[in-house]
């Protein structure tokens, strides 16, 4: 094992084996079974591929399960000796194929809270069939730095009064934990032209954050979030979200270089949270050299075309900010 003041390297690879050892490429472990025996701040190098449900998520409902803090870093070839000798343009994919509930849950063992950093680097996440991942009010110090989220709860319908936000993501920390994402793509977690929902709640369907100290975005590309139409009217009130891109509350944002394009929000209760809603204690938010560009809201069974931003944000703080 590589070893660090913090921790150590364990090596992964699509092909890896829960005998193996991970101490090095010729003995890489498979994902599921690296991350079962991780320690507090190893970093696991995932190597290049597709982990999917063909070769790593036995457990359709939760398919890579972090459980203590620590680093997941993709895009390796199998050769590298350092993280900074990959290529630029390198990813490793995490594919729960439509059929994995959520494809990364950050969650500690029998309802434990995760403490500490958890870093996720140059990873793929998609097709998660209800979310991308979900870390749910963990102390969690959380990085995203040049992961992808793409095409996760594509395939989940919502039914009679149903609730479910962020289908990229769906983040809650604490008052004390913070959220950095930077580099990121979140694109394609969106509703067809099938859903039927009425009466239904969406909020945030890109990503969904909540209850930080604060969040930190920088060159981050929103495109192709949200609602291609809105559900089925019934008596005059069809389901809706408050910000189809990104829903943000009780926590101040910090966005800089940031790009939301081809986002919807649908109406709710003659309401839009357009393309990004702030509500609860995230005043003192900030968007700077920030593009929005043919972003558009729904109305009830009538898709709008895209237009100049329509309801572009939505802003409902609670502290004056």
């Amino acid at each position: 094992t590589i070893g660090s003041a913090f921790g150590g390297v364990v090596f992964v690879s699509p092909g890896g084996t829960a005998e193996a050892g991970g101490t090095s490429w010729a003995d890489a472990k498979d994902l599921t079974s690296a991350l079962a025996g991780a320690a507090e701040n190893d970093e696991l190098w995932l190597k290049q591929g597709t982990y999917d449900t063909e070769n790593t998520f036995a457990d359709l409902s939760v398919g890579a399960k972090i459980t203590v803090p620590l680093t997941l870093k993709g895009g390796f070839t199998g050769a590298e000796g350092t993280s900074d000798a990959r290529a630029d343009d390198a990813w490793s994919v995490l594919d729960g194929c439509h059929v994995v509930t959520t494809v990364v849950s950050v969650a500690g063992v029998d309802g434990a809270k995760v403490a500490g950093a958890v870093t996720f680097d140059r990873l793929d996440i998609r097709h998660g069939f209800q979310r991308g991942v979900l870390s749910n009010g963990n102390g969690a110090n959380l990085t995203f730095n040049r992961c992808r989220f793409i095409e996760n709860g594509r395939k989940r319908k919502l039914v009679f009064g149903e609730t479910l936000h962020g289908r990229g993501c769906y983040l809650v920390g604490t008052s004390s934990s913070t959220l950095t994402i930077s580099g990121c793509e979140i694109s394609g977690q969106i509703s067809d032209e099938s859903y039927s929902g009425q009466y239904s709640l969406e909020h945030g369907v890109g990503a969904y954050v909540t209850t930080f100290k604060s969040v930190t975005m920088t060159d981050t590309l929103f495109t192709s979030n949200g609602f291609t139409k809105t559900g089925t009217s019934l008596n005059g009130r069809a389901g809706g979200s408050y910000g189809g891109a990104l829903y943000l509350s009780g926590a101040p944002i910090a966005a800089t270089g940031c790009r939301f394009i081809r986002n919807s929000a649908a109406q709710h209760s003659m309401k839009s949270g357009g393309v990004v809603y702030l509500g609860g204690a995230s005043g003192g938010s900030s968007f700077q050299n920030c593009l929005f560009l043919g972003n558009w809201q729904n109305s009830f069974n009538t898709p709008s075309e895209p237009g100049p931003g329509m309801g572009t944000v939505q802003v409902d703080v609670s502290d004056g900010g």
